[in-house]
């Protein structure tokens, strides 16, 4: 599999410090809707969390889901 290919960003874009319930419910909402379109037939997992941000990346595990490298950003 080539994880590159694979690969999901998620970037807070925030100077403040976040609630860690909203980013547990945000990085659980991500699971599940990855799941969800793929029919419930694989995982995701995080593979880096960056030094000095709020920034996730994450492996798909099942289909080749991400086509291409794709930043998703989200204000609190």
């Amino acid at each position: 599999m080539d994880t590159k290919q694979n690969v999901l960003t998620f970037k807070i874009n925030t100077q403040e410090p976040i609630d860690i319930a909203a980013l547990a419910e945000s990085l659980k909402a991500i699971g599940e809707l990855y799941s969800q379109s793929i029919g419930g037939n694989g995982i995701i997992k995080i593979s880096e969390v960056r030094k000095g941000s709020y920034e996730f990346d994450f492996i798909a595990t099942a289909l080749p889901l991400f086509r291409e490298h794709t930043n998703t950003a989200m204000e609190f």
